[in-house]
């Protein structure tokens, strides 16, 4: 006898399926793959975001989390195989109360192995 609170037929209405904000990345910290030494670096550093993919940061010394958005697509499940890709999208400047602030924004796309849309979450940063 379970002492579940969740009933066969809530079950068979659900499925098993994962929380939309579920990390299955989150337990993989401990060691890096990336090939790339400056991609274990400080994420505090304004230049993370660039040294990480091996290229130079803009050089700026202070950063703030500009937001952001996320879109949800299908639903997780035991046994799925999640990909994750991230991509530097756009940079824009413009005039801020402390002088010229730089606008960087990273695309995180999480797919399963049938290709499909798990997540994408769009991130600002803004450095200055």
């Amino acid at each position: 006898m379970s002492d579940s609170r969740i009933s066969a037929a809530m079950r068979a209405a659900v499925g098993t399926v994962a929380p939309e904000d579920f990390n299955p990345f989150a337990w993989a910290c401990a060691e890096t793959w990336l090939p790339i030494p400056a991609a274990c670096a400080n994420p505090g550093d304004p230049d993370h975001t660039e040294t990480r993919v091996g290229i130079p940061g803009p050089g700026l010394r202070s950063q703030l989390n500009g937001g952001s958005q996320t879109e949800y697509g299908v639903r997780m499940r035991p046994g799925d195989i999640i990909r994750s890709t991230r991509r530097l999208g756009p940079y824009s400047e413009r005039e801020g109360r402390l002088g010229r602030i730089l606008l960087s924004t990273t695309e995180d796309t999480w797919t399963n192995q049938y290709d499909e849309l798990v997540k994408r979450i769009m991130t600002t940063l803004i450095r200055y």
